[in-house]
């Protein structure tokens, strides 16, 4: 129903607009009106094509990006080698972390039992 209001507000400025068109002033008027429109039905663009089921593939809303998985369950090589830096970056991590607790354990040298 939010929506057929919005629908509504923006057909009903069109046509205000459209009638006084003439100056330059009344285009300065329509960018703001066609502005204020579009900015309230951006924030909502996405669920609109949710609605109407257009949605990943066909939404067309500004600065949307699509980043559903395009193979579910295939391995891409962008997808590998995004894997593999993180498992470098993993590795350094656990060395830091290996290399402190040696240390630790060196200034806590328990006795041998006898």
């Amino acid at each position: 129903m939010q929506y057929f209001h919005l629908l509504v507000l923006a057909l009903g400025l069109q046509s205000v607009v459209g009638f006084r068109s003439g100056s330059q002033a009344c285009a300065k008027e329509d960018q703001a009106a066609r502005a204020l429109v579009q900015n309230t039905l951006a924030g909502i663009c996405e669920e609109m094509c949710k609605d109407v089921g257009s949605y990943p593939e066909g939404c067309t809303c500004p600065g949307y990006v699509d980043t559903t998985d395009k193979t579910p369950g295939e391995l891409t090589w962008e997808e590998l080698l995004t894997y593999q830096s993180d498992l470098v970056a993993w590795g350094k991590e656990q060395r830091k972390s290996d290399a402190k607790m040696s240390v630790l354990q060196h200034k806590a040298r328990i006795p041998e039992s006898q």
